[in-house]
């Protein structure tokens, strides 16, 4: 699988809420969950009697029980008299070192009564030389007095620790990970599915305080603001850490073009909901470059706004920088979404794919922007329930049709690599 493939694959997996899984059917018995923890980074070891939570999910990712435990000194653990039902799913997960972990979730076939699960964890550290961001689209949209831009990141940690924020007396930082902001931003929003105070506001941007786990695509942040507009406006952005691909993404019917120099037209595309957006390809930077283009044209409102469409109605999240939070719940469920939508795609990957009948022809950025936006109309209560559930299902399976397809072809035809 190409790392294209991989990387989608990871990323859809986080964005993998309303997926459901296909489960079997049988009889609840009672047995035993078993297995051990691994510490995957050079030289790592295991603490002894670490919390342990083990969780159990039906069809609909609704949790039925949770059990508590404690690891042995050797990193194994067990527990006892659990129910054990081909129609529930099954993961284990701790907390390390402030991070989260989980086992790959599970399930049982009718009259098992043992089940074994294993935990990677890391050691972590505040270094972030090992971080990339895989792809940024920075998108551009019409608000009532004012450009809307959402940009979207998907970040990868090469290394082999997590990255975890380490406070200091002197500068008060809470997280390793931070990003810029421009000038004059206001009415700045992120999707907070990872939990409540994942992100804060500092002097000239914003920090990410979730740890970032090792591997490709395993952060995902989605920042929309706003920035007043008058007769056009001169907007860069400067790289944290290597990026591999840089695209920026102007709605159409708003009356603005978008120049510079790098830019590579690469035509317009569908996000659903009546609206298209014209891409501009600019390509790959490193750690410090700056990316400049220039916006021109008369700003307008589209004729219709609709469900989807960025609303300048975003919540302003408070300047003050507080004591140090990481909000472990929530990356908690964040982790339960990862973990249960790889597995929901590997059994997939066996079964013959159904591709949805009534949403437009869409490549995978095409996707992940539509999902992502979604997301934050649904947030900010511009779509109801049901027809959230029902479109984000939707393109969350046409996704996994291409990620299918594309690791058919990769098998196929391998590329090289370099």
């Amino acid at each position: 699988m190409k790392k294209k493939s991989l990387l989608a694959l990871i990323f859809l997996a986080a964005l993998l809420i309303l997926a459901v899984p296909v489960f079997a059917q049988g009889e609840a018995r009672t047995g035993i969950v078993s297995g051990r923890i691994v510490n995957l980074s050079p030289d790592g070891t295991v603490p002894e009697e670490l919390d342990l939570m083990l969780h159990a999910w039906d069809e609909n990712i609704n949790e039925k029980f949770m059990l508590n435990g404690t690891s042995k000194a050797d990193g194994t653990f067990e527990f006892d008299e659990v129910t054990l039902d081909p129609t529930l799913l099954y993961a284990v997960m701790l907390t390390y070192d402030e991070a989260v972990y989980a086992s790959e979730p599970a399930q049982v076939t009718e009259g098992q009564t043992a089940l074994t699960l294993e935990i990677p964890i890391y050691d972590s550290t505040a270094d972030t030389s090992a971080v990339r961001i895989d792809r940024q689209h920075i998108l551009f949209d019409a608000a009532p007095n004012s450009l809307r831009v959402a940009e979207i990141y998907i970040v990868s940690n090469t290394g082999t620790r997590t990255v975890v924020g380490r406070a200091t007396e002197e500068d008060g930082l809470i997280s390793a990970l931070q990003f810029p902001l421009p000038e004059g931003a206001t009415d700045i929003s992120f999707n907070e599915r990872n939990g409540a105070d994942r992100f804060l506001l500092t002097p000239g941007g914003f920090v990410d305080t979730a740890p970032l786990l090792p591997g490709e695509g395993t952060g995902q942040i989605v920042v929309s603001y706003a920035l007043p507009y008058e007769d056009g406006l001169p907007f860069s952005w400067i790289s944290q850490w290597p990026t591999d691909n840089l695209t920026f993404m102007v709605a159409t019917g708003i009356g603005l073009s978008l120049e510079g120099e790098h830019l590579s037209p690469a035509g317009a595309r569908d996000l659903g909901e009546g609206r298209q957006v014209d891409v501009f390809e600019y390509g790959s930077l490193g750690p410090g470059e700056r990316a400049a283009v220039s916006l021109s044209g008369d700003l307008e409102l589209p004729l219709a706004a609709p469900a989807g469409s960025m609303a300048p109605e975003a919540e302003t999240r408070s300047d003050a920088l507080p004591t140090k939070t990481l909000a472990l719940v929530g990356v908690a469920l964040g982790l339960v979404l990862m973990i249960v939508g790889v597995w929901w795609y590997r059994r997939s990957d066996s079964e013959e794919a159904q591709e949805p009948q009534d949403l437009p022809e869409a490549d995978y950025d095409q996707l992940v922007t539509r999902i992502a936006l979604l997301d934050e109309a649904h947030d900010r209560g511009e779509i109801n329930g049901s027809d959230y559930v029902r479109k984000r299902a939707q393109m969350v399976g046409q996704a996994t049709v291409l990620i299918a397809r594309e690791s058919e072809e990769d098998v196929a035809s391998p590329s090289p690599s370099y």
